[in-house]
């Protein structure tokens, strides 16, 4: 997925990367919540910043939006192969 200004759009996943992802997903909502525990206090004045290193095709896009109704800015980095 992508967002981009309040709108996700989904990138495809090649077939491995989509088992991985269902299979890897649990541990993502635990780490995920314990991240963002807290943090739906926040003032909507001041956006949440996230830079995600290695973005690829963005999976991790669904996990930011259970953060709250705060502005949320996202950035990634691609890295070339």
């Amino acid at each position: 997925m992508c967002a981009s200004d309040d709108m996700m759009i989904e990138f495809p996943l090649c077939p491995r990367c989509r088992r991985y992802e269902g299979l890897i997903a649990p541990v993502k909502d635990r780490l995920f919540s314990q991240l963002f525990q807290g943090l739906s206090s926040s003032s909507p004045q001041h956006p949440l910043r996230i830079l995600e290193v290695g973005f690829g095709t963005g999976p991790n896009l669904g996990y930011y939006s259970r953060i709250g109704p705060q502005q949320i800015e996202v950035g990634g980095i691609i890295f070339p192969f």
